[in-house]
């Protein structure tokens, strides 16, 4: 299987940047750290800029109604943003309704007779369903986000699945520091390396052997890591090269070798066009998108095309 691991990607830095073997300064874990930062400031916001729903995950909620102090947006949300807001009608096949999002006007001229349409508003972290006392024809709220990619984390903090038997995996390394309170997630090891499962609480350890409260979407090969963390960027192959340069070029400025991060600059830039490039669009073939005015799928009347 093919190597797309931080481990490797520490050494092409290491090449990239013409870190000296001697050089303190720069542990893996030291470069692991600087990598995580490249990629949450410089490349996720790049790829955010395509549109292409990279990123973008949901969160099903039960409606309460009359609850007023709404919905949490997810705590993994990048910029606790929310992508949009839909209810789940679950009627045999899986149908969606768009929300559209209301304004703090709107919502505070309902009680002078304004017509309002039933929607929703943010409200710090929250979102609230308005008019809170409306009936729903769904018992569920689906928050869809764009989920913070896992921060990095280098293949000595965690294990690779080899073996599943009920609850209990076996792992190629178990860290020292995990314990019966440590929480879990696994990594899809191929390509676009989603998160299989999260949240997943170690109840036993034995050697190589970890037991979690529940194994279901994780697969061997996987890897297991503390929740939020993980041994591969989760971010296109196509990518991963480009944060070897990134990273590269933080460890040149703080080194301050002027004449190597000004090369190494110029070539990061030319990489970003290329790669941005390459991951977009999502669909090459360019089909027509329904495009809305804001209040979700169709607008509630009918569809606008565009090629």
């Amino acid at each position: 299987m093919i190597d797309y691991t931080v481990d490797r990607l520490v050494e092409d830095v290491k090449t990239t940047a013409s870190v000296p073997a001697a050089q303190p300064r720069f542990s893996t874990d030291g470069i692991v750290r600087i990598m995580t930062r490249v990629l949450q400031a410089k490349i996720v916001p790049m790829m955010m800029t395509a549109r292409e729903e990279y990123f973008v995950d949901y969160d099903d909620q039960t409606i309460v109604q009359g609850n007023t102090t709404g919905y949490p947006i997810p705590s993994d949300a990048v910029g606790m943003k929310v992508r949009d807001v839909v209810l789940v009608n679950q009627s045999g096949l899986l149908n969606l309704t768009g929300l559209p999002r209301l304004s703090l006007e709107q919502v505070s001229g309902y009680y002078f007779g304004q017509v309002v349409p039933f929607g929703f508003f943010i409200q710090n972290n929250n979102v609230i369903l308005w008019p809170v006392n409306q009936t729903t024809p769904s018992n569920t709220i689906r928050i869809y986000y764009l989920r913070r990619t896992n921060m990095l984390t280098s293949t000595d903090h965690c294990g690779k699945v080899t073996a599943i038997l009920g609850n209990v995996l076996t792992l190629t390394n178990v860290p020292t520091d995990w314990t019966t309170s440590t929480v879990v997630n696994a990594i899809d090891p191929l390509p676009g390396f989603n998160t299989l499962a999260r949240d997943r609480a170690i109840t036993n350890l034995s050697g190589f052997d970890v037991t979690l409260d529940d194994v279901t979407g994780i697969t061997r090969d996987s890897w297991i890591a503390e929740n939020g963390l993980s041994p591969i960027p989760q971010v296109p192959v196509e990518v991963h090269q480009l944060l070897v340069q990134g990273t590269a070029l933080e460890i040149l400025k703080s080194l301050g070798n002027t004449e190597g991060y000004q090369k190494l600059e110029f070539e990061y830039k030319q990489m970003t066009g290329f790669v941005f490039d390459s991951i977009t669009p999502r669909a090459d073939g360019n089909p027509k998108k329904c495009i809305s005015a804001g209040n979700g799928i169709a607008d509630w009347c009918g569809f606008r095309w565009r090629s």
